[in-house]
C-alpha cells in the first residue's frame, strides 16, 4: 500500500502496467487487490520467517555485543 504507489510515482507508470507486469508471472494477478494477495504477502510471510529463523540461530551468539553495549 505504500511501496506500489512509491514505485508508480518513481517509474511513471500506470496501477494498471504494474498489475501487468506480475500477472505475466503470476497469471493469477488481475487486479491491485490479487497483486497484493498473491505476490506481496506470501513474500513478507516467507520474508518474516526467515529472519526469524535467522534470529533464532544467531541471537545467542551475538547477544553479548548487546549486553556489552549498555
Amino acid at each position: 500500500l505504500i511501496l506500489i504507489p512509491f514505485y508508480q510515482t518513481a517509474f511513471h507508470m500506470p496501477a494498471e502496467a504494474i498489475v501487468k507486469m506480475i500477472a505475466k508471472v503470476v497469471p493469477a494477478v488481475d487486479s491491485m487487490l490479487t497483486l497484493i494477495l498473491f505476490a506481496t504477502v506470501p513474500f513478507n510471510l516467507l520474508k518474516g520467517v526467515v529472519l526469524s529463523l535467522l534470529t533464532l540461530l544467531l541471537y545467542k551468539r551475538l547477544s553479548f555485543l548487546l549486553k556489552d553495549a549498555k
